[in-house]
């Protein structure tokens, strides 16, 4: 980690700010940088680790917040053969888990297009133009039918900024996808 010492660096070792002031006044700590994340630590994204922890109701207080944890339910769809995916097209950037199971970081920035022709332009020829602009690159996130339960699928999502518009948690869904796009979905309740 930068900073810090090439041995014994881990969890439990600090760095950061050792001390403030403001207006000429010295402002008390303790100041520490932690490597793991107070919810991670005690693993609210797993079902045991979720109970543990006393959990707020979402309201419009807490849709600009910066660091937010939350948590929710969803049953599966009624689809056969299908894949799933986590609809998180209605939040901003972080990292999704399912009943425990990692998922993967999200980052829904809307994309931009310059120009005519996306890249790779060559010799003057444009073999790609642009499509969606101003919409993210990404809003489907696969989640692993192992994973997945009939009822009470919990899914924990840490989102690690402020949104540039209102964040909506209850436009969560859960996506069975067929051959030709999405068939059917259930909402994070």
């Amino acid at each position: 980690a930068m900073g810090m010492p090439n041995t014994g660096v881990g969890p439990g070792v600090g760095k950061g700010v050792r001390g403030v002031k403001v207006g000429g006044k010295k402002v008390m700590g303790p100041w520490v940088q932690r490597w793991v994340l107070r919810g991670e630590e005690a693993e609210v994204f797993t079902p045991a680790g979720a109970q543990s922890v006393k959990w707020k109701q979402f309201g419009a207080g807490a849709a600009k917040d910066p660091l937010l944890w939350l948590k929710g339910s969803l049953d599966l769809p009624q689809a056969d053969n299908v894949s799933f995916a986590l609809d998180l097209s209605s939040m901003n950037k972080g990292v999704a888990y399912v009943n425990g199971f990692h998922i993967g970081r999200y980052w829904l920035k809307a994309g931009k297009c310059d120009g005519a022709c996306a890249p790779p332009v060559k010799n003057g020829h444009c073999y790609m133009h642009w499509q969606n602009c101003e919409k993210p690159t990404q809003s489907l996130y696969h989640v692993p039918s192992g994973v997945l339960k009939p009822t009470g699928n919990l899914v924990v999502l840490f989102e690690e900024t402020a949104p540039e518009s209102a964040r909506d948690p209850f436009a969560i869904r859960l996506v069975a996808l067929a051959e030709h796009g999405s068939v059917t979905h259930a909402v994070l309740v």
